[in-house]
């Protein structure tokens, strides 16, 4: 029975070396991608909006934020298929583009992170 305990615990040990390991470097390439974008341009943003598609410029998908901005989903983003309904109320987390025009000219870049549905 001590065998098997002393086992356990080294094994947890080693686990717990392991996940502290994978969670330092996962942070390192968060904070290393964030650099890179804020460096290329993008500012983070978060909020709440409503998503809507618009049919001119070949038609492609944007968010109405609830203080008014428009949004244009850049390519690249985190949009899943699930939240391509117009209307879908949504809180979304991404980096806009503090310079650049987009190319619907209509509202401001934007490249999601996360988005999440409102009920």
């Amino acid at each position: 029975m001590h065998l098997a305990l002393h086992l356990t615990v080294s094994i947890l040990k080693k686990a717990a070396i392991v996940f502290g390991a994978i969670l330092a470097l996962s942070t390192f390439l968060f904070l290393l991608n964030d650099y890179r974008l804020r460096s290329q341009g993008w500012l983070p943003i978060s909020g709440t909006g409503t998503v809507v598609y618009l049919n001119f410029e070949g038609g492609f998908w944007g968010i109405i934020s609830d203080d008014g901005k428009n949004y244009d989903i850049s390519a690249g983003s985190f949009f899943p298929s699930e939240f391509e309904v117009s209307g879908l109320r949504v809180e979304f987390v991404g980096y806009r583009h503090q310079t650049g025009n987009p190319f619907h000219m209509w509202g401001e870049y934007i490249l999601l992170i996360d988005i999440k549905k409102i009920w």
